[in-house]
């Protein structure tokens, strides 16, 4: 239900005179996010509390049974993983994966020019380097650390064991697959088709479902960078934004203060994307869960 105190706004997008909408809240700090934002939160954000007490807090890795994971924990080492560092460019042997945790990773595509625009990101939902799910040992694109934090990593020959002796674990694994493959096509549809602001607030929102916190490190260029637009235009972007109190950005960090105002932001593109990982890896989960339920019983 919408607060008797909402009131809506209608904010410019000077990149290309269209209109979006959102909700702010009256008399609210902009430096506490309302509560009903972080209900809406704990409702996308409930797997990851469960990972975190189980096996790690990477969804896939949550889904192995408690037995599945024992025998395979020793393989997996927990790294550091810096802003902007390049795990892979394209053509580049694969040797390790990379299960992030609180790290995100972007899935680029770099042109002659020097230009390069993200297809997919990955969090703590997923892995680096999918194509190996389906047998390829050499990475497709580049993968670059966009929001620093930790990963869990496993090398490629581990991986495969893993993904050949344990049901569980190579069902959820081309589950995954399915779900970056749609986020890639709707990527692709909603650069040619969205306007500038509409899709900053999606990848902001896709940080926050991947984030520990409402604060997180992104500079202006990085963003840029993944939208495939220039800096001045995010600028443009990220003031409009600020100014309707969704966010705040400081010293190359962003702080989310109106989940509700960026969801009413974005384009539906965020929405479609995030059904199609929870419709594809909550199963995967469930079963993990009921496979170690019945071998504790």
């Amino acid at each position: 239900m919408k607060p008797k105190d909402a009131r809506p706004v209608l904010l410019k997008d000077q990149t290309n005179g269209r209109a979006i909408r959102h909700s702010s809240m009256r008399g609210s700090s902009c430096r506490q996010m309302p509560w009903t934002d972080t209900i809406r939160i704990l409702r996308w954000r409930w797997v990851a509390v469960v990972a975190s007490g189980n096996h790690s807090r990477n969804r896939l890795l949550a889904a192995l049974p408690d037995a599945d994971w024992e025998s395979v924990r020793s393989g997996f080492q927990r790294t550091e993983l810096a802003a902007r560092t390049v795990l892979y460019e394209p053509g580049d042997r694969i040797c390790r994966l990379y299960f992030p945790t609180t790290a995100i990773v972007s899935s680029v595509c770099a042109f002659e020019d020097g230009s390069a625009v993200e297809m997919v990101a990955t969090g703590r939902e997923g892995m680096i380097a999918v194509e190996a799910v389906l047998g390829s040992e050499t990475a497709l694109s580049r993968q670059v650390v966009q929001v620093p934090g930790s990963s869990l990593m496993i090398d490629l020959r581990q991986f495969r064991r893993a993904q050949d002796e344990l049901p569980f674990f190579s069902d959820a694994l081309l589950a995954y697959s399915q779900a970056v493959l749609a986020q890639a096509l709707q990527s692709a549809a909603c650069n040619g088709v969205h306007a500038v602001q509409e899709r900053a607030a999606r990848w902001l929102l896709m940080c926050h479902d991947r984030s520990d916190s409402a604060t997180f490190a992104l500079t202006q260029s990085s963003l840029a960078e993944m939208l495939g637009v220039s800096r001045q235009a995010v600028s443009i972007v990220a003031r409009a934004l600020q100014q309707a109190e969704l966010i705040r950005y400081r010293r190359g960090e962003v702080t989310i203060l109106s989940r509700r105002g960026l969801e009413q932001a974005s384009c539906e593109c965020y929405g479609i994307i995030r059904q199609h990982y929870d419709e594809r890896l909550l199963p995967s989960q469930q079963q993990g869960r009921r496979a170690s339920a019945a071998a504790d019983s």
